[in-house]
């Protein structure tokens, strides 16, 4: 049986802002209402959504600085998105005509949108830096306040949709959805994470390694799943929540039981299905499963590209290989040079992954531009003996992740001299 709004309206009768008892499924019906209203709506949003997650994909492994700028730029189209989501319901809503643009709550939802962001941004762009491990720990450690305060704050779009004029308004009536419910923000974003998982997991399945460009686009294509779904699931609790006084206060429609029992009625059940708390987690689990057996199958699949060995020299510790790659039906998707480290063949390890790399000799990279056909790569390793040593191994194997790629015939390796160092 679908639930009465009107029964949780006089759960409160002393003005405060939010309806202190919780009916989880109301809230999914009627943010599953407000989606079915939107459908016309969001087609056009979603592409412009998942625009970012696209272009990243076609520039195949970009520059560490690239991708930061990808994702704020994914980040300021996400808070667009959300503001004018927002301002579209509150006009919905209101009884008083409202304008769709306001320049300055748009501000406010960029503000403290973007504060929120970047709190989660530098500590992560730190953690890949070469600044040292203590410094790197540090920033990972301000992770914890940052999840802290953006879980505490979730709700400030519609505070900021709906008119508050300053930052600090917008907190403090954003605190009391989650002040009343702790763990309602964790089940808000249960479900979306769990559908978009689920159909990434079994997208890959083909090819988990991303060799076929158009299953590494479907992907792409599931990502925004999280944030509309996030996203409409928050305004659902937000407007079963809020007290009757400060639904009146924010003069939306008088008829409040009549309005949200219209959008209750146009939910598509799968969608309230899919947004229960067990499913979502039964959901993940089963996603879970799938990405363990893709992760399997990455790591024990042959890399795309035809190898064959060009030369092979050693000096002291260090091992350099020269390698001809020809990939013309996948042309590099998914193959990753790093991942090419030197052992026995039982996997006794002889060296790490390399430490320099170079694609066609011309400078260090991580990858190899996709839309090539072949490629020369040079493998710098620091192998756990000398050369002399290494040339006695009758079982010396080039590996790529768990896959044996080559055995190296030992004779064939050109020893120089150590280079002597010198006191500066």
């Amino acid at each position: 049986m679908k639930s009465d709004p009107s029964d949780r309206e006089r759960s409160t009768t002393d003005g405060s802002t939010i309806i202190p008892n919780l009916d989880f499924r109301l809230g999914c019906q009627v943010a599953a209402g407000l989606l079915y209203q939107d459908r016309f709506f969001l087609i056009p949003w979603y592409l412009v959504l998942i625009a970012a997650g696209l272009w990243e994909n076609a520039l195949h492994n970009p520059h560490i600085t690239t991708n930061l700028y990808l994702r704020l730029i994914e980040r300021c189209i996400q808070l667009l998105f959300l503001y004018f989501f927002g301002r579209r319901w509150v006009r919905k809503l209101s009884s008083n005509t409202i304008p769709l643009l306001s320049i300055k709550q748009l501000i406010l939802t960029f503000s403290i949108g973007l504060a929120f962001w970047f709190m989660f941004a530098v500590p992560l762009a730190v953690s890949i830096t070469t600044l040292p491990e203590s410094t790197k720990l540090l920033a990972l450690c301000a992770l914890l306040p940052a999840t802290v305060l953006s879980l505490r704050y979730y709700f400030y779009f519609f505070p900021a949709a709906a008119g508050a004029n300053s930052i600090q308004e917008i907190l403090r009536l954003a605190r009391q959805f989650t002040l009343h419910h702790r763990f309602l923000v964790l089940r808000i974003l249960l479900a979306p994470l769990a559908v978009m998982l689920f159909l990434i997991s079994l997208t890959l399945i083909p090819a988990p390694d991303g060799r076929i460009a158009f299953l590494v686009y479907l992907t792409a294509f599931w990502r925004g799943i999280f944030w509309v779904g996030t996203s409409y699931l928050s305004m659902g609790f937000v407007l079963t929540l809020l007290s009757e006084s400060e639904w009146r206060s924010l003069n939306f429609d008088p008829y409040r039981k009549a309005r949200l029992a219209t959008l209750v009625a146009q939910a598509p059940g799968w969608i309230v299905t899919l947004s229960r708390t067990r499913i979502a987690v039964i959901t993940i689990l089963v996603s879970l499963l799938l990405w363990f057996g893709n992760g399997i199958r990455v790591i024990t699949a042959p890399p795309t590209p035809d190898i064959q060995v060009v030369s092979m020299e050693a000096s002291g510790n260090k091992f350099e290989l020269e390698l001809a790659l020809s990939d013309p039906e996948f042309e590099f998707r998914g193959f990753m040079p790093q991942q090419f480290f030197l052992a026995g063949e039982n996997r006794e390890q002889i060296s790490s992954f390399p430490v320099k790399i170079k694609v066609d000799k011309q400078s260090d990279s991580q990858s190899i531009a996709e839309h090539r056909k072949s490629a020369n790569l040079h493998l710098t390793f620091e192998t756990n003996r000398a050369a002399e040593d290494l040339i006695k191994l009758k079982d010396l194997y080039l590996w790529y992740l768990r896959f044996r790629v080559a055995l190296l015939n030992t004779q064939e390796i050109d020893i120089y001299p150590q280079p002597i160092e010198t006191p500066g």
